[in-house]
């Protein structure tokens, strides 16, 4: 049996079997990159994805499901009641005040998600609308000093989303689907 040779931790604020593309596609490279690699994907909802803050918040499942994907090691992660009632006023007041519920979010989901890149070599975000987690995956590479990748499943060229143009220059390598949107990419 061939050595595995890095652990990759994979965020996603949504992730098979949820069903749709960038699911499906994360799904796929998964499950090629875990042939020689040990993966984990840190996720944090099981169904529908409208209103994104609040259901990886307060409406997030309570408790954390351990599954897994082939070889790959899948957590959800779980909200307690008492966390939720914490997020309440950062959740409501996000698009007002998104530097103190970054915050907010890193005291709760950032330390969650901290426990399994203890031997994570790199961190790969998966972005599909919820930026926050985008941030806190970011913060926790910087910590341990390791490369952060992001792949875009949305349309980078939305004005009012400068927070992600900021996380796409500091991340140390993206991944676009489209030649549209690396060229729009580079040129930045």
């Amino acid at each position: 049996m061939e050595k595995h040779h890095l652990h990759l931790l994979f965020t996603a604020s949504r992730y098979w079997p949820i069903i749709g593309g960038a699911e499906l596609h994360t799904h796929k490279l998964v499950q090629a990159l875990s042939q020689r690699h040990n993966i984990t994907i840190v996720t944090q909802m099981d169904g529908a994805y409208h209103q994104w803050v609040r259901r990886t918040t307060i409406l997030a499942p309570g408790r954390a499901k351990v599954y897994q994907d082939g070889p790959a090691r899948v957590v959800r992660l779980g909200i307690s009641p008492a966390e939720k009632l914490f997020l309440l006023p950062f959740v409501l007041y996000y698009a007002a005040s998104r530097q103190l519920s970054q915050w907010a979010m890193d005291s709760v989901i950032g330390r969650k998600i901290e426990r399994y890149a203890h031997t994570a070599n790199l961190i790969h975000a998966i972005h599909t609308g919820a930026y926050y987690l985008d941030w806190l995956a970011y913060n926790i590479a910087r910590k341990k000093n390791i490369p952060f990748v992001v792949t875009l499943y949305t349309h980078p060229t939305e004005k009012k989303l400068s927070s992600l143009h900021r996380l796409y220059q500091a991340a140390d390598a993206l991944i676009a689907m489209t030649a549209v949107e690396k060229n729009w990419l580079v040129s930045q």
